[in-house]
């Protein structure tokens, strides 16, 4: 019954589909009597299958499972109400917006979305924009950095490895958390001032 479900709702324009969805998930009982005479085509049958055995492997879903994910990112509904899901969708329309400024957009914005990173439990993340954070410079804005190529083609021309591309944009960030009384704390220091006085693209 359940791929008869699933033909019937991909048998319905599209712009029909979630309402049919809906309509077979919250009357089940009322539909099983018609879903028992929906064919099905093989191809399909064929596609669901493949796709219940990649679930299972890969992520250990069973058939007749529900997951929720969003970009990739599974919302565990245990945890997760409506006001929590509505921030993470806000999270990714940043991230997305972010990407579409960036010039990504359609397919490749997609695949960005889709990719799988697995932080270790030792990670974390820090907002740059953030104001407690003192800029010495900015590549983007600061005359002697005027002469450089703004444009995000720059990234894909080669390089020797370990070196940074030479754009005005601030890509690449170096924070510095120091303790003035701590000694090592000058060795930190000099060694931001030697980037910055041999003009690497890091702010």
């Amino acid at each position: 019954l359940s791929f008869q479900a699933a033909a019937r709702i991909m048998s319905t324009p599209v712009y029909d589909a979630l309402k049919v969805m809906k309509d077979v998930a919250q009357n089940f009982p009322l539909r099983a009597r018609s879903l028992t005479r929906v064919p099905v085509d093989k191809k399909m049958r064929n596609e669901i299958e493949e796709n219940q055995k990649h679930f299972h492997e890969i992520l250990g879903i069973q058939p007749g499972e529900a997951r929720l994910f969003l970009n990739g990112l599974q919302i565990d509904l245990d945890f997760h109400d409506p006001f929590s899901i509505l921030e993470t969708l806000k999270l990714e329309g940043k991230v997305m917006h972010g990407l579409h400024e960036l010039g990504i957009k359609e397919e490749i914005l997609s695949r960005f979305m889709r990719l799988h990173i697995h932080p270790t439990d030792d990670s974390y993340a820090l907002d740059v924009r953030h104001s407690s954070i003192i800029w010495i410079n900015n590549i983007e804005q600061d005359h002697s950095y005027s002469t450089w190529p703004a444009s995000y083609q720059e990234l894909l021309k080669p390089t020797f490895p370990g070196v940074i591309q030479q754009i005005r944009r601030n890509l690449y960030n170096l924070v510095l958390f120091v303790d003035p009384v701590e000694e090592d704390t000058g060795d930190y220091l000099k060694l931001a001032e030697l980037f910055y006085h041999h003009n690497l693209p890091l702010r």
